[in-house]
């Protein structure tokens, strides 16, 4: 791990609250968020083997994210974001057909309004 190359330009803080992103206009993606940065965040998300809605990295796919608290205390909708990495990490047995998968984003063209919100949003996470 000594020679991987640290990519982020800006550190990423681990989320300590229930919040969710969940991915427009199918909402077939939902799932709790790992970590948050000023550029970009994760997730952890179900599938099911056969959703065939649920191709991320597809190239031709308009997809934005909306921020939720599962407190009703926070909501963000509207992110543009470009899928920067959708990879299994696991399911819930040898045998099963539902998929765990870790997703990374990156924001993309965001106003100064939605940075703030997003400032907002990482303040909350972390405290």
């Amino acid at each position: 791990m000594e020679n991987q190359i640290e990519r982020r330009r800006t550190r990423r803080y681990p989320v300590n609250k229930s919040v969710y992103a969940v991915l427009t206009p199918f909402f077939k993606v939902i799932g709790p968020i790992i970590d948050v940065s000023q550029n970009g965040l994760s997730f952890y998300y179900h599938i099911l083997e056969d959703c065939k809605d649920c191709d991320l990295l597809s190239d031709n796919k308009q997809v934005d994210l909306s921020v939720v608290s599962n407190t009703g205390d926070f909501f963000l909708n509207g992110i543009q974001i470009k899928v920067v990495s959708d990879i299994e990490a696991g399911r819930y047995s040898e045998n099963s057909q539902i998929q765990i998968k870790r997703c990374s984003l990156m924001f993309e063209k965001m106003g100064n309004n939605m940075q703030a919100e997003l400032e907002a949003l990482i303040q909350k996470l972390v405290e």
